[in-house]
């Protein structure tokens, strides 16, 4: 019995936390979802082969692949204990009692050693807040970090990011869309062990980097409850530079972004990723942005109910998936399958807008 309760635990973790999350906290370098190999690509290269995704991940240079757990091992110098332990304290997930194998680590007691990062600040350990708890703390710290650590977007170098897209400061100034000018300052609002606790110690990549970045807060019954952040650097630029341009607070998704926008409305896009979904805003529509189809979730499927729904995804292979999948999870709920908004091959919502006369 101890020993299916471990396997039941360990089944919640790998469901609780995806691959790319744990690939941003640890602060992995690569392009896009593709990584530099820690065991076959430590000194990095032209070509970064190590594909991750939200079940775990895959070598196409050494063959080695595994799930987030395997990735913590692999990147983070950890053992599997460590590791397991680490993805405890990305998931907020304790671990039940008498499930018998793995005792847990104290967090002071958990030790990664990664060449040339400060493991302390990157590898936390197990955050001691009760799960419970953790999700009002983590939103009471969110609301300060908006306040006190990030700007408005109006005369900012985010603003002028957005523009270039065609979006407005005003608009994403209204759903809650701020600039941070100073990557460092995250780390003046608490003591580490709370900043880690709430997925904050992520930004440390931008920080060591010395990049502002966007910060998109999804906020779900008027409270934020998960914070994804975008440097301003293009891709290519990303890709000389080795670092990501993405970085998020890790664990599982609560909620689209832009969430709390869905009761009100009659017809709502769901759109791949915040900047579609703001381009949408800006057109005058309400729009609900998803982090990537795959992170689509049964349980966002009943926010719908009653609503004409139109989904948007960038339209390419992994785009037309992303809409049969969740079109499929609209009708296993008793709904009707959402309409579809068919984009031109390789372009994205946003590049549709700017094309069809959207300012940029």
């Amino acid at each position: 019995m101890k020993d299916d309760a471990f396997r039941d635990h360990i089944r919640r973790l790998k469901d609780a936390v995806r691959g790319q999350d744990v690939a941003a906290r640890i602060g992995m370098t690569g392009r896009g979802k593709r990584f530099f190999c820690p065991s076959c690509q430590p000194a990095g290269g032209k070509t970064p082969d190590l594909d991750v995704f939200d079940e775990g991940f895959k070598c196409y240079k050494c063959g080695k692949s595994g799930d987030a757990i395997d990735l913590a091992v692999l990147a983070g110098g950890m053992s599997k204990a460590e590791a397991i332990v680490f993805i405890e304290g990305m998931a907020g997930i304790s671990r039940p009692a008498g499930s018998g194998k793995g005792r847990a680590i104290p967090s002071g007691q958990l030790k990664v050693a990664r060449p040339g990062r400060n493991a302390d600040v990157l590898f936390p350990g197990r955050a001691e807040i009760p799960p419970k708890q953790a999700a009002a703390d983590h939103s009471d710290l969110y609301e300060k970090f908006l306040t006190a650590v990030c700007q408005p977007l109006v005369a900012s170098a985010g603003a002028e990011y957005l523009a270039g897209r065609g979006i407005d400061a005003d608009v994403a100034d209204r759903v809650g869309v701020r600039f941070c000018p100073d990557p460092s300052r995250p780390w003046t609002l608490a003591d580490r062990d709370i900043i880690q606790a709430a997925g904050l110690s992520s930004l440390y990549v931008f920080q060591v980097n010395r990049l502002p970045f966007l910060v998109f807060p999804y906020i779900r019954q008027g409270r934020p409850v998960y914070l994804k952040s975008r440097c301003l650097l293009t891709k290519d630029e990303a890709d000389q530079r080795k670092v990501p341009r993405f970085l998020n607070t890790g664990g599982r998704v609560p909620c689209l972004w832009n969430h709390d926008a869905i009761a009100a409305a009659d017809q709502v896009l769901i759109c791949e990723g915040e900047i579609d979904a703001l381009t949408a805003i800006q057109a005058g529509q309400t729009a609900v942005g998803v982090p990537g189809w795959a992170a689509f979730k049964d349980e966002w499927v009943r926010d719908f109910r009653d609503k004409d729904v139109i989904l948007v995804m960038d339209a390419d292979e992994a785009g037309r998936k992303g809409l049969r999948d969740i079109a499929r999870r609209f009708q296993r709920a008793g709904l009707p399958a959402p309409r579809q908004m068919i984009l031109d091959e390789g372009t994205d919502l946003n590049d549709f807008y700017l094309s069809k006369g959207g300012k940029g």
